[in-house]
């Protein structure tokens, strides 16, 4: 998979969904869903301003097809660290964060917690923690 389908983002409810909005800003070479009437949907990539005037502006519901740069993204927005290395091994990804403490005080609850992210794609895990850390109050702004 390329990106996280509109479906993937419903899926994983409100709070997500709610807050991977907030954080999108469209901007040229995007990929977006709109959400058109009876359940339709029409998939576009803003190419030039008259798409990312579509995207801002749509009367229609519009989501982001996530990309791996943009989940990376997300999770630094939504945590304040910065991903250092992302490693597999043992049939699940683990996502480093940058942090400035060998006791691990200061590191993120998803990385203090050990928490792996199963999954055979690298698109796959990275979506898994964003909704890990999207769902966790702890990252609230």
């Amino acid at each position: 998979m390329e990106f996280i389908q509109v479906e993937e983002l419903m899926k994983a409810g409100k709070e997500v969904n709610d807050l991977v909005r907030e954080w999108w800003k469209p901007s040229k070479g995007d990929l977006f869903t709109e959400l058109l009437e009876e359940g339709l949907q029409r998939k576009a990539c803003i190419l030039c301003n008259e798409n990312l005037d579509k995207a801002n502006n749509s009367k229609n519901a519009v989501y982001p097809l996530l990309t791996v740069g943009q989940l990376i993204n997300f999770i630094e927005w939504r945590t304040d660290y910065a991903i250092e290395k992302i490693t597999y091994g043992i049939d699940c990804y683990w996502v480093y964060p940058y942090f400035d403490d060998s006791n691990y005080v200061d590191a993120p609850r998803w990385f203090s917690n050990e928490i792996s992210f199963n999954a055979e794609e690298l698109i796959d895990a990275l979506w898994k923690c964003a909704c890990e850390v999207a769902r966790d109050s702890y990252y609230n702004k």
